[in-house]
């Protein structure tokens, strides 16, 4: 069986780094535009190594992980350091959906008989 190496983008230019979701995704990316290679890489015999390039135009999709928060499309991960804005799940609280819904109304608020 042979080996593949994906190589990764160039260090992030502040000291944030890049954010981990932005990266997961360029990852990925990077997989999709090279499958046919790295399937033919692992199926090789031998030791026989195969180096994917990272693609530069992915290096322009990583923003700078300065947040800590819960990250929007992948929430199952929990409060996650190094995000960048994009990536930090946004949220409506409860009370405010069940006005805006006329659904109800905040804890503590009785309302009026007229």
């Amino acid at each position: 069986m042979g080996r593949v190496i994906l190589n990764g983008p160039p260090p992030a230019d502040d000291e944030a780094g890049h954010c981990v979701i932005c990266l997961m995704r360029a990852k990925q990316r990077q997989w999709q535009l090279n499958e046919d290679k790295i399937k033919d890489g692992y199926a090789a015999s031998g030791e026989k190594l195969t180096v994917i390039p990272w693609p530069d135009g992915l290096t322009n999709e990583l923003r700078a992980g300065w947040y800590r928060g819960v990250p929007g499309d992948a929430p199952q991960l929990g409060i996650v350091d190094g995000l960048c804005w994009d990536d930090v799940a946004g949220m409506q609280p409860a009370h405010v959906s069940r006005l805006v819904n006329g659904a109800g109304a905040p804890a503590g608020l009785i309302k009026g008989r007229g």
